[in-house]
């Protein structure tokens, strides 16, 4: 059985370097401006051991930036507004750090430096500030804003019980948009980065979470179970919580709502079941839900490049997962990588333009 595990790993990391090989001829024009590359996490033996990689949206120039241990694991990469660096999250001994690297992997740096667990969450549009989950504080988690210049952090939650899958900064990098616990129920909730003044957007009997500010900042998309805790849906409102429309239509679960660059449109994932889930495009009105993909896998954690003209996303199928591109109609559907049914990709991030 050892035999076996070992055989299949070696076929796995052979046809890793296959691949690597194969994608790391480097173009021999320089990279312009309006040029993209993607951020990624690749477990390519599927144990549980990440590392970041970068490729373009063609499938060119895959390299690989971390190398972590056998007992070590790298994910969830966010490249800097300028594109010079890639942050992301470096799990080890039951501990997560945070490290920023520079976009060719070299000069890595541990932000966060703490025993316990630090789980990164968001970059400022300034590039300035770097919004994170800690227990550092106290027993229970909080969610910390951290001065990139003198490495200061600000606890702006002080105890809160909040939902910590959704903590992103506003657009125009004051405030910071999460969800937190009222009575039992999760609801939206902008909290400047001091940490001073915060904003109730909701106080209802359901959970509102997952929320994102749209690019132009003046509204915010989001999961609510308004209408049954079974049917959850995705909805839109104004950056002050108010004219609440449901822009989400069939009875299945959404998750994962993305706006478009230009604010017109939102991306989510609907869950069909267990095995399938797939990708809807729809107007911030709620009209025109298109679905842009077919039902033969689990397609999700869809990111719209920052020109608008792809969608990046990832597909799960029995026990792999691969990272893929579409134009932002659904044609040109484009695979990305190959894990040889071997891997995992976990998360990924579109990088401002090059």
């Amino acid at each position: 059985m050892k035999y076996l595990k070992s055989k299949t790993l070696f076929i796995s990391m052979l046809g890793l370097i296959i691949l690597l090989f194969a994608c790391s001829k480097k173009s021999t024009q320089p990279t312009a401006p309006g040029v993209y590359k993607i951020a990624f996490s690749l477990d390519i033996a599927d144990n549980e051991n990440n590392n970041i990689y970068t490729i373009n949206p063609d499938g060119t120039e895959l390299s690989q930036l971390t190398f972590a241990s056998s007992t070590s694991s790298n994910g969830d990469p966010i490249w800097s507004p300028d594109g010079n660096y890639i942050f992301y999250k470096d799990f080890m001994n039951e501990a997560n750090e945070i490290i920023r690297m520079k976009a060719d992997g070299t000069e890595k740096v541990n932000l966060t430096q703490y025993s316990g667990l630090d789980r990164l969450c968001d970059i400022s549009s300034d590039g300035t500030k770097m919004a994170f989950i800690s227990d550092r504080e106290q027993s229970t988690y909080n969610i910390f804003v951290m001065d990139l210049d003198s490495m200061t952090t600000t606890n702006i939650t002080e105890g809160q019980v909040f939902e910590s899958r959704q903590v992103k900064f506003t657009p125009d990098g004051l405030r910071l948009l999460y969800s937190t616990n009222t009575a039992g129920y999760y609801d939206l909730c902008l909290e400047d980065i001091d940490g001073i003044a915060q904003t109730l957007l909701s106080n209802h009997t359901y959970d509102d979470t997952y929320g994102v500010v749209a690019p132009n900042g003046l509204k915010i998309a989001y999961v609510s179970t308004a209408e049954g805790a079974e049917n959850s849906d995705i909805w839109v409102c104004s950056i002050d919580g108010t004219n609440r429309t449901k822009i989400s239509t069939s009875t299945k679960v959404k998750l994962e709502p993305c706006w478009s660059p230009n604010s017109l449109k939102v991306a989510y994932t609907e869950l069909i079941n267990s095995d399938t889930a797939n990708i809807i495009v729809v107007n911030a009105d709620g009209s025109n839900a298109i679905c842009l993909t077919d039902s033969s896998a689990v397609y999700y954690n869809a990111k719209w490049s920052p020109d608008g003209v792809k969608i990046a996303y990832i597909s799960f199928m029995q026990t792999t997962s691969e990272l893929f591109v579409m134009n932002s109609d659904g044609s040109g559907k484009l695979q990305l990588t190959n894990t040889y049914g071997a891997g995992r990709v976990y998360y990924l991030a579109w990088s401002p333009a090059l």
